[in-house]
């Protein structure tokens, strides 16, 4: 059966665990190993139930969907870490996203030069594409850093390719390829990074306060 796990808190080492089988049906929840209750079915998971643990604290459990598809949990509101809803999560998404652009540009750079691919160097990959991943490795590692002008400068450089692969395209009578469309997805998961950077730092704020 699938089977999620995760730590209650980043201070709360209690273990939260979400089994359950097929489609969402008979959602076993359990803290430490001791159940807590069983959800039904996806309807029942898709309203949110509510727990009550041992010290009075509440976690709920939800399935959530969309571009954010997940388990969502908060314990008395806060998101546990590792499910949908978690910045921490949102920004690690985001990052690895910047990463996987800047890992794959860079690589197909150099292999277009280095073995001289016909068809990657025609649609203008090259050096050029090498160093501009090189820049998007960079940039993620500051979104890693939850610097926000990384993550805009990084969205910027995604936009300005896809300018430039619609005027290819139309220069060459030739309809956008799906590749276009996997850039959007890109850009809107990325976009999530700044909400997450702006309540990690919320969050970061209320602690001191």
């Amino acid at each position: 059966m699938p089977k999620q796990n995760f730590k209650l808190g980043a201070a709360d080492p209690r273990q939260v665990q979400v089994e359950w089988k097929g489609m969402w049906k008979n959602v076993a929840v359990s803290l430490d190993g001791q159940q807590l209750g069983v959800i039904p079915d996806s309807a029942a998971l898709k309203a949110g139930q509510t727990f009550k643990l041992p010290d009075g604290s509440a976690l709920e459990v939800k399935l959530v969907t969309g571009l954010q598809a997940g388990l969502r949990l908060t314990h008395d509101g806060a998101p546990v870490p590792g499910s949908a809803g978690d910045p921490a999560t949102k920004l690690a998404q985001a990052r690895g996203i910047v990463w996987f652009i800047g890992g794959l540009t860079l690589v197909l750079g150099v292999v277009a030069e280095v073995a001289r691919v016909p068809f990657l160097r025609q649609i203008g990959i090259g050096w050029e594409s090498a160093v501009i991943g090189a820049v998007f490795l960079v940039l993620g590692y500051f979104v890693g850093k939850r610097s926000m002008v990384a993550l805009a400068l990084a969205m910027v450089l995604l936009v300005v390719d896809m300018a430039l692969t619609l005027m290819e395209s139309s220069q060459a009578g030739r309809a956008p390829t799906g590749a276009l469309g996997v850039r959007i997805f890109f850009l809107i998961m990325m976009a999530q990074g700044f909400k997450a950077i702006r309540e990690i730092k919320a969050a970061e704020r209320a602690k001191v306060g």
